[in-house]
């Protein structure tokens, strides 16, 4: 008997009303590549059972036993996995797009590079869960267990992740931009060179985390918790940090942009209170101030000039140093936002090939449009019609946000051609000819 007459039999022959019951002849066998979109198979056991590259998509799995399956590089889009058992169960690659996982159980379960974006994982259990690299755009993960998990290098761009315990969690470079982690404990986790624009982290947990080199711009931070933080060389510009605790921060070579809520005093007392804010750069009220060699920022603000208490001279000339650290610091940061829009090195080409567009190595862009702008252009012309939550993904990959982006593009599309090169908002569908005079 085929793979899937075994399972047609042992579905719908004796078992037809449960087919929880005598189900053991599917454990560990191999179904591979079977199609089963739209199937009941509520509380079957597939223990240890090969469904690698298969069709689950819209399949009913509520209390299924998928403990040690092979699902990698399967299509499991829409399906209902609620109450599932999915420990240690192999779902890399897997396509999870708006799956329903609610109380599921992926205890140690294995879902590097998986798709998860739009799903709900509310109340799920991810202890010691590989999710690297895993694309959680959009997800609920409100409630989840995540102990013990690897999230580094993971797309949580806009997901909700609120009042959770991420306490130690490992979080490096993962893209956290618009994601909701208000009132989760993320104390001692590592959060270095992670992307956090426009979080919203109002009364989070961030003691004693590795925050160095972390983008915090325009993110919300009112009364979070960053006790003994290590925030060395972060991006603060424009983030909301009213009733912030900063004792015994470590912020040295910090950006604190305009708008962040902190006043002279405050930054005063949390000197006090022993955060170091030495070789960090504070701009306000469009004059930029530095720690470098000033004991007393609160006289720093009321004198409006920079001083250096330990200058000596001994001539008519000397160097102001603090002034060429604080001249040093802006350069650097103008460079730094100059080079990802006039960068020399090679990256992108698009070119034709069977109706798509591809990358090679050689740069070349479309007049008007940065590097980023030109590689979205160069994803928007894969096809003609978009799945708003697919490009939606593809933009966050960017870091980028999906109407801003398609914005600039639109906006060169009408200096090309007095055209916008996209229409609707689900799907997005590209005028053909906007794109060929658009592609460089």
């Amino acid at each position: 008997m085929s793979t899937l007459g075994m399972v047609n039999q042992t579905l719908y022959g004796t078992n037809r009303r449960d087919p929880a019951r005598k189900l053991e002849n599917l454990i560990g066998k191999n179904l591979s590549r079977i199609d089963l979109s739209g199937a009941n198979l509520r509380r079957i056991d597939l223990r240890s059972a090969d469904l690698s590259q298969s069709n689950l998509n819209s399949t009913d799995l509520r209390e299924a036993n998928l403990a040690k399956a092979r699902l990698n590089s399967s299509s499991l889009s829409n399906a209902d996995l609620r109450k599932a058992n999915l420990e240690k169960t192999d779902l890399r690659k897997a396509n999870l797009f708006k799956a329903n996982l609610r109380n599921a159980s992926l205890y140690k379960a294995d879902l590097r590079n998986a798709d998860l974006s739009d799903a709900d994982l509310g109340g799920a259990n991810l202890r010691q869960a590989d999710l690297r690299k895993a694309n959680f755009f959009k997800a609920n993960l409100s409630r989840v267990e995540l102990s013990g998990a690897d999230l580094s290098g993971t797309n949580l761009a806009r997901a909700i992740l609120c009042n959770l315990d991420l306490s130690g969690a490992e979080l490096s470079e993962a893209n956290l931009i618009g994601a909701d982690l208000s009132r989760t404990d993320a104390s001692g986790a590592d959060l270095s060179g992670t992307v956090l624009r426009y979080a919203i982290l109002n009364t989070t947990d961030l003691r004693c985390s590795n925050l160095r080199g972390a983008d915090f711009t325009g993110a919300d931070l009112i009364q979070s918790n960053l006790f003994g933080a290590d925030l060395r060389e972060a991006d603060l510009s424009d983030a909301n940090l009213k009733r912030t605790n900063l004792g015994k921060a470590d912020i040295r070579g910090t950006f604190l942009g305009e708008g962040i809520g902190l006043s002279a005093q405050n930054i005063q007392d949390y000197r006090d209170r022993g955060a170091i804010f030495e070789n960090s750069i504070v701009l306000y009220n469009r004059k930029t101030f530095s720690f470098v060699y000033s004991p007393s920022f609160t006289e720093d603000f009321r004198n409006k000039n920079i001083r250096d208490n330990n200058q000596h001279t001994t001539s008519d000339f000397h160097l102001d140093i603090v002034a060429v650290r604080v001249k040093q610091a802006e350069s650097a940061k103008v460079n730094s936002l100059l080079s990802t829009i006039f960068e020399e090195d090679s990256i992108v080409s698009i070119v034709a090939k069977s109706e798509t567009r591809i990358f090679d190595n050689n740069e070349t862009f479309t007049s008007g449009l940065d590097k980023l702008h030109t590689r979205f252009l160069g994803i928007l012309a894969q096809q003609h019609s978009w799945n708003r939550a697919a490009l939606e993904s593809k933009a966050a990959e960017l870091n980028l946000l999906l109407d801003g982006a398609l914005e600039v593009i639109n906006d060169t599309a009408f200096d090309v051609c007095d055209e916008p090169l996209t229409d609707g908002e689900d799907p997005i569908n590209l005028d053909t000819d906007v794109l060929e005079q658009l592609l460089p």
